[in-house]
């Protein structure tokens, strides 16, 4: 079989099995505990191009370059704006990946850079899966609706907290009808015709990208304010729940709290600033580490107190999660925390720069978008011990808000 490949394609496969063995041993060797979670993410080019082999042949990348960027301007911008025409399986292919690229980078530069451009992803959508659909003598609407639905299944779901099962099913069935869709669309090859069937099209896209587009704005909105009312009226619940960690049933109440507390403090500053930084574009590897070093004398206190009752800490944090409010009190408060510490950060070299006191710096609007999340994210994941250390500090990270 390897004597039928090229010496191109024979490069490719030694290249990716040198590039595998290399991440693997250089990921068995790191210091991290997220070693699985970054081989599985630099190993994705690799899975990503195998993938398209596997179903395209050798040399589909130059062809679908060919098709997409080797062309001039009159055909390019019909390619991405126009709804005529048709699509085959390679061309669908390579307008998601150009437009889920843009989209990444859009994403993590301003947020109303993100809505705007929303907005061009929608038509543009839209318009591959009508000219996909035609190619296949399909309906486009059994398409498009599927498509929406995922689309606004996706930006709400990292608002939704775990504990709204219903909701999470929900959200769950339309991700994956639009799943269903999109691998319709790409991979089947649909039967040639000469005629072709009366099917409804989208004849006026502008309007029918400017209605849904709405409809996911405001569905988004609504969804972020009723769970975000809801997760407060679960927070409040929480406090004045006596009962709130009373499956520890060996244990007093008092002891059920403070382990509570303890749990949660180190599930915060374990999962909960990596998950919030991750969501910005961040992977956080270093703060977790050296908090888990840093406390590791008080952790290991806590799992011997546990484990005489045949309780992990993991234990608990599952307890705590499934009650209700408490992930989004973490989450929604280390948003705040961090938000507050890009400001002082900004403030504090003002304060420098004019010679005066941090309390007399006055917030100027223009250092909004100074810092982004992401470079709040990293600054706190090289620094957040030393942070942590400083807790006293009315200006710094307080130890546990929950």
């Amino acid at each position: 079989m390897l004597n039928n490949l090229t010496k191109g394609q024979k490069a490719i496969i030694f290249i990716s099995i040198l590039w595998e063995l290399i991440l693997l041993a250089f990921c068995c060797t790191a210091n991290s505990a997220d070693r699985i979670f970054l081989f599985l993410i630099f190993s994705i080019p690799c899975i990503l191009y195998w993938g398209g082999v596997w179903i395209f042949g050798f040399g589909y990348i130059l062809n679908l370059l060919k098709k997409i960027f080797i062309c001039t301007k009159n055909n390019l911008v019909p390619f991405l704006f126009s709804y005529k025409g048709r699509f085959n399986r390679l061309q669908y292919f390579g307008g998601l990946i150009v437009i889920n690229a843009i989209s990444f980078l859009f994403y993590h530069l301003n947020d109303y850079i993100a809505i705007i451009w929303g907005g061009f992803y929608l038509y543009m959508l839209l318009g591959f899966a009508q000219k996909r659909s035609r190619d296949l003598n399909e309906n486009s609407i059994k398409f498009v609706v599927p498509l929406f639905l995922a689309s606004v299944a996706y930006s709400v779901k990292d608002i939704v907290p775990e504990s709204y099962n219903v909701t999470m099913i929900i959200l769950s069935f339309m991700l994956l009808y639009g799943a269903a869709a999109n691998l319709y669309l790409l991979f089947y090859k649909g039967t040639v015709t000469n005629e072709d069937k009366k099917v409804y099209e989208i004849n006026t896209p502008i309007r029918m990208t400017i209605i849904l587009y709405i409809i996911y704005l405001v569905v988004s909105y609504i969804f972020g304010y009723v769970i975000g009312y809801m997760g407060q009226k679960e927070i409040k619940f929480s406090e004045n729940d006596k009962t709130t960690y009373s499956y520890l049933k060996e244990y007093t109440e008092e002891q059920q709290r403070k382990i509570g507390a303890s749990v949660g403090f180190i599930y915060r500053h374990t999962k909960g600033y990596k998950e919030v930084c991750q969501k910005e574009g961040y992977i956080m590897v270093k703060y977790p580490n050296d908090f888990l070093q840093y406390f590791s004398t008080e952790i290991n206190q806590l799992k011997n107190n546990l484990s005489k009752h045949n309780y992990t800490i993991e234990n608990v944090e599952d307890m705590l999660v499934e009650s209700g409010g408490f992930k989004t009190t973490i989450i929604t408060s280390i948003y705040t925390e961090l938000e507050n510490l890009g400001k002082l950060t900004i403030i504090s070299l003002a304060a420098e720069e004019q010679g005066i006191p941090i309390e007399d710096v006055k917030w100027n609007s223009k250092w909004d978008n100074l810092l982004t999340f992401k470079d709040i994210c990293k600054a706190f994941d090289e620094n957040g011990i030393e942070i942590l250390k400083e807790g006293e500090n009315k200006y710094l990270l307080k130890a546990n808000s929950f």
